[in-house]
C-alpha cells in the first residue's frame, strides 16, 4: 500500500473514532441549587460512563448579573452527577443566581433562580 493511501485511511479512521466518542457527549441534563446562608450547593445532573473523560469543566455562578464563581474541573466525582458548594460572600434573600454548568465535550445549561 502506497504511503498515502495508508495516511488517508488513518486519518478517516481517526476522524471516525473522534466522531463516535463525540456522539455520546452531551450537556447536563439538571441542575439543582440550595442556599442556606452564604453557602451555595449545585447539583449538576450528568450521567456518563467515564467521570475522567467526559465530566462538567466548568460551573459559572452570577448573582444579581455579576459574576461570583468560575470553578473549572477536570473530571466528575460521580458518574450521575456532579456537586459544587459554594461561598458567596452577601448572599441574601431575593438576590437573583444565574448558574451555568458546562460539560467538556458538548453543551451547558443554566438555571435562573431567587435566593429564598
Amino acid at each position: 500500500m502506497k504511503k498515502s493511501a495508508s495516511k488517508f485511511i488513518a486519518a478517516i479512521l481517526f476522524a471516525v473514532f473522534f466522531m463516535a466518542e463525540s456522539a455520546f457527549a452531551h450537556p447536563p441534563s439538571k441542575i439543582e441549587a440550595e442556599t442556606k446562608g452564604e453557602t451555595l450547593t449545585v447539583t449538576v445532573m450528568h450521567d456518563v460512563k467515564n467521570p475522567l473523560k467526559h465530566y462538567i469543566k466548568e460551573i459559572v455562578v452570577k448573582v444579581n448579573g455579576k459574576e461570583a464563581v468560575d470553578k473549572k474541573y477536570t473530571g466528575q466525582v460521580d458518574n450521575d452527577k456532579h456537586l459544587g458548594v459554594f461561598e458567596i460572600s452577601g448572599l441574601k434573600s431575593g438576590d437573583k443566581l444565574s448558574i451555568t454548568a458546562t460539560c467538556n465535550m458538548y453543551g451547558s445549561k443554566t438555571l435562573e433562580t431567587t435566593v429564598k
